[in-house]
């Protein structure tokens, strides 16, 4: 009974040098991770592999440096709920707007194309030109298909459709700090749309005021 005494001491011994030597940021993310595993209530019904999300982010958060950076680690690890109802309090001009009450249009996948579904009305998109059925082929210069991997989940390779909305719909939305570019193909000629070139549009001036720019 003495010796299991010892290994009982050296075992605390060596769970506190673990603490220790953990970051804040590891700290915090594995607080974070902790109080969804105890109260996500949808994990099963999403299929999300929550403990293969703590293997895959565990170890950068150990390398992050500022709160500004783990606000942009934090908003990653989020992204892996795929529901733009799970967001953080806080964001930074580089955050994207939330989904979705921050699209003014929004976007679905057919088969491997991508279209225009819905746009908003009395806003920037509808304003410039963009209506429900145009096809879409970039975003901000590069393929839309290439753009949604930054948004869909890492702890998975196969992708449903609730999945790629997400990610769809959080490319359309955009960044705070950045003006989009929407490329689009129209009678097999690309076009480009600027949604954030004006503000969204007034009811009382809607009709008389052009604020499309398409090139």
């Amino acid at each position: 009974m003495k010796y299991f005494g010892k290994y009982i001491v050296i075992f605390c011994t060596l769970l506190g040098i673990s603490a220790l030597s953990q970051t804040r940021y590891e700290q915090d993310f594995l607080e974070l991770w902790n109080d969804y595993n105890d109260n996500y209530a949808y994990f099963e019904k999403q299929h999300i592999d929550w403990a293969k999300v703590k293997d895959i982010y565990q170890p950068q958060a150990a390398a992050i440096k500022d709160d500004a950076q783990f606000i942009t680690f934090l908003e990653q690890v989020l992204q892996e709920f795929h529901n733009g109802h799970v967001s953080l309090t806080t964001n930074l001009p580089s955050s994207n707007r939330i989904i979705p009450s921050g699209n003014d249009l929004f976007a679905e996948k057919r088969g491997n194309y991508y279209f225009i579904a819905d746009v908003k009305p009395q806003s920037g998109a509808e304003a410039c030109g963009l209506k429900p059925g145009m096809q879409l082929l970039k975003f901000n210069g590069k393929a839309v298909g290439e753009e949604l991997k930054r948004f869909l989940p890492k702890y998975i390779t196969s992708y449903n459709e609730s999945m790629y909305s997400y990610a769809l719909n959080m490319l359309m939305a955009g960044t705070h700090d950045t003006q989009r570019e929407i490329t689009l193909i129209e009678n097999g000629i690309e076009k480009i749309y600027y949604p954030d070139a004006h503000k969204p549009v007034r009811p009382e001036n809607f009709l008389t005021t052009n604020y499309c720019r398409a090139t």
